[in-house]
C-alpha cells in the first residue's frame, strides 16, 4: 500500500470508444469523469472515439470515423470538492 501520494500511479491518458450512431461521440459519464479527475490530479487527456456498426455477412465491426481530444478539466470543469457549509 502506498502511503505517499507522490509514489502512487496517476492516469495520463484515457480512451473512450463505443457505438453511438453515425457521427456521434461517446463521452465518459459524470462518475467516470470524477474518477478520471481524481486519479490524474486533474491532468488527464481524454480521447473520445465514436463509431457505428458495420454489419456484413462475415463479421460485425465498428467503424470509428471521429476522434476528439479533451483535457479532463474541459470535460469536468467543476469537480466535486468536499467542502464545508461554514
Amino acid at each position: 500500500m502506498c502511503t505517499n501520494e507522490t509514489e502512487s500511479a496517476k492516469l495520463k491518458v484515457v480512451l473512450c470508444i463505443g457505438a453511438v450512431g453515425k457521427g456521434g461521440l461517446l463521452t465518459p459519464c459524470g462518475l467516470c469523469r470524477h474518477v478520471i479527475n481524481k486519479l490524474s490530479d486533474g491532468k488527464a487527456t481524454v480521447l473520445i472515439a465514436g463509431g457505428h456498426f458495420l454489419h456484413t455477412q462475415k463479421n460485425l465491426d465498428f467503424l470509428y470515423k471521429k476522434m476528439k481530444k479533451f483535457t479532463i478539466k474541459k470535460l469536468y470543469p467543476y469537480p466535486y470538492n468536499e467542502g464545508s457549509w461554514d
